[in-house]
């Protein structure tokens, strides 16, 4: 993870503003480092998990109640015990992923697959929002 920062921060992508680091890239880029972050943030899920949470970082929050229909439980489960997702504060009834970093890289993973990716993520998630036009992948929509 340092090794990460420190390759933002040398691009330009992470700063510093009044004490705080910001990431500032709606596109990260970090190489190796990128990679073996994201491998070991997602290493041991089940591709069913991983479908949910690629759903997650590009669709936003899913009611619990789309996840039970989906047929999801288990993965929603195992996901939290994982500590990959949570309850949304924000929004009751729903959950999202847990950790804002995961969502980037989940979506920079994504972000060079065509829609027909994001439709097989949300395969059974009938609330889900429709495939994002390209702009979105890289979270800049």
């Amino acid at each position: 993870m340092l090794q990460l920062a420190r390759t933002w921060a040398s691009d330009g992508q992470l700063v510093q503003r009044n004490g705080v680091w910001v990431l500032v890239s709606a596109r990260i880029h970090g190489g190796p480092a990128l990679s073996a972050l994201s491998s070991s943030m997602i290493s041991g899920l089940q591709p069913r998990e991983r479908d949910l949470l690629s759903a997650l970082a590009l669709g936003g929050p899913v009611p619990l109640e789309t996840v039970h229909k989906a047929e999801l439980v288990r993965e929603v489960d195992a996901l939290f015990a994982a500590g990959h997702i949570r309850h949304d504060a924000r929004r009751v009834g729903q959950v999202a992923i847990g950790m804002p970093l995961l969502t980037l890289l989940l979506r920079h993973e994504l972000q060079d697959q065509s829609n027909e990716a994001y439709a097989t993520c949300c395969r059974g998630c009938t609330s889900m929002p429709e495939p994002p036009k390209p702009d979105r992948f890289a979270g800049t929509g």
